[in-house]
């Protein structure tokens, strides 16, 4: 396996993060939704900025927790982070939150009482 120059390295994560912001913004509004979608450009006005989108939140929020901590993190420390940063408290996010506030940690927390 080749080594990859460090240059090269922060230009393909940054392409990746680029094209996860950009396919996470141009389907959000489409999330849920069973069928083909024809789009040439975005359906909302990115002018106001992009829509909030958990798959990309959820990464900054664990971005912080490792620069913030350092080695330090542990899923004690992501819990931490998820109830201070995490907003929506519905859906699995609601769950996983009551689950942690009750002393439920990682991985528990996340399928405990889940609805099916």
């Amino acid at each position: 396996m080749k080594n990859l120059d460090y240059k090269v390295y922060l230009d393909k994560v940054r392409a990746c993060w680029l094209g996860k912001n950009v396919g996470g913004t141009l389907g959000a509004p489409f999330e849920c939704f069973q069928g083909v979608v024809d789009l040439d450009f975005y359906t909302h006005d990115i002018s106001k900025g992009v829509l909030p989108n958990d798959d990309l939140d959820l990464q900054l929020v664990w971005l912080l927790a490792a620069e913030q901590e350092g080695k330090r993190v542990n899923a004690e420390t992501l819990a931490n982070y998820w109830l201070m940063y995490v907003v929506p408290d519905w859906s699995e996010y609601g769950y996983c939150k009551r689950n942690l506030r009750a002393g439920l940690l990682p991985s528990v927390s996340g399928g405990f009482h889940l609805p099916l």
